[in-house]
């Protein structure tokens, strides 16, 4: 349930949320009911921020954030968990100000969890016109989070041991404006301590003591009177500092384009996604084992000639490519969609 409002030189923002998860298994071969369970999670959340504006280019944001997270597990033998949960209270506020010709952003946030103690975690950013088309953008900032309550409390593979991730980052990238188009590159690496992974091991989540991950990423953009068109392609390494090996599902290589042309009221859109190889488990043997690249097409068309009303249509995984983007986990072949939208406001979506 969002909120907003504005006046003059403030903005307002708040928002009331509930999301709702229930897991059951019953064996219907199982006349005794011997292999019954249920699993019923909860997360309410509640957000509002404030933003005031000084002048055209500077600002100072602040807010607050409540979650609330509860889970109950019951099975034939009894209740697991019941009312297991936490909550976290948050604050946090960023001032964005303009110096010459560098942007500085300074942001900081504290975090109170009432299972893994408080945390404050500060971020910096600096944006600086060399030219009139050319821009340099640097960051660093670190980072907190809090085990979820699926990787603590879900059956079977939660772990009420786990340690909170912390982590620290640091972005430097470049970007140019030529006329339409917009070109860029970054180099960026991220630490974390206590990085939440699954082990296959024990069949559970589990801590990696130190985790990292850098890389380089390119793109471009051209913005035409038709068509839309953006590109990205991403170097990465990421490997578990303790042990050396690669985490898991992290490709060394990947890109995508994304175009849309827009011809009069119809809208068509073009996705490609290359996913490079990248080391994962065997559903089977839960050996380490590498999986192949793929390249997935995704198209799709929509009709705005009316207000109200919009029919649209697309094709998912255009080429029917077979490919796992999880070991063990086949994705969908071709697959069509159709339907149409209605708009009550009679303004056409975007």
């Amino acid at each position: 349930m969002p909120f907003s409002f504005h006046r003059d030189t403030w903005e307002m923002d708040a928002q009331l949320s509930r999301v709702g998860y229930d897991s059951m298994f019953i064996d219907p071969e199982d006349a005794f009911g011997f292999t019954e369970s249920r699993t019923e999670s909860e997360s309410r959340r509640a957000r509002a921020s404030a933003t005031r504006h000084f002048g055209e280019s500077s600002w100072l944001a602040f807010g607050g954030e409540l979650e609330r997270l509860e889970v109950d597990d019951r099975s034939v033998f009894g209740a697991n968990l019941e009312a297991a949960g936490q909550t976290t209270r948050s604050l946090f506020a960023q001032l964005a100000h303009d110096i010459g010709t560098v942007r500085v952003d300074l942001g900081v946030r504290h975090d109170d969890n009432d299972a893994f103690g408080s945390r404050t975690t500060p971020r910096l950013g600096f944006l600086m016109a060399v030219s009139a088309d050319t821009r340099l953008r640097a960051s660093w900032g670190q980072g907190f989070r809090a085990p979820s309550i699926g990787e603590l409390f879900y059956p079977f593979s939660g772990n009420v041991e786990l340690q909170p991730e912390e982590s620290e980052s640091v972005e430097v990238a470049i970007e140019h404006e030529a006329g339409k188009w917009q070109l860029g590159a970054a180099a960026f690496e991220n630490r974390v301590r206590n990085l939440i992974d699954f082990d296959f091991v024990s069949f559970s989540n589990r801590n990696v003591g130190r985790a990292r991950s850098r890389g380089v990423e390119a793109w471009s953009r051209y913005a035409g009177r038709l068509l839309t068109a953006v590109a990205t392609a991403t170097v990465l390494t990421a490997e578990d500092r303790a042990t050396g090996e690669a985490l898991l599902r992290r490709p060394e290589e990947s890109a995508s384009l994304i175009a849309t042309v827009a011809p009069g009221p119809w809208v068509l859109n073009l996705s490609t996604i290359y996913v490079g190889e990248r080391p994962d488990v065997d559903p089977s043997t839960f050996s380490r084992i590498d999986v192949g690249s793929h390249l997935r097409v995704d198209v799709a068309a929509r009709f705005g000639k009316w207000a109200r009303f919009e029919p649209y249509a697309r094709i998912e995984n255009l080429g029917d490519r077979r490919y796992e983007a999880v070991a063990g986990f086949p994705a969908s072949g071709r697959r069509w969609v159709g339907g149409c939208s209605l708009n009550w406001t009679g303004r056409r979506g975007g």
